[in-house]
């Protein structure tokens, strides 16, 4: 799972290049994608990002993490 404010940091790092090349926070922010509280909004969006290509579901996976206790 990601931990809270690395964001990019965490993604493989030829994702992490890709990410900060094209400036994708700055395309979030520009598209008005903002949240008060919690992770960033690149950080969730990197999360959904690699779940698409590791073929994950989100509904499994926050059955997973109620599951261990």
């Amino acid at each position: 799972m990601i931990t809270k404010n690395l964001g990019v940091k965490q993604l493989p790092k030829s994702l992490q290049s890709v990410f900060s090349e094209f400036n994708i926070a700055n395309y979030l922010r520009k598209a008005g994608i903002v949240k008060g509280l919690g992770f960033s909004s690149l950080t969730v969006f990197c999360l959904v990002f690699l779940m698409v290509f590791a073929n994950k579901n989100w509904f499994r996976l926050l059955q997973r993490s109620r599951a261990v206790p």
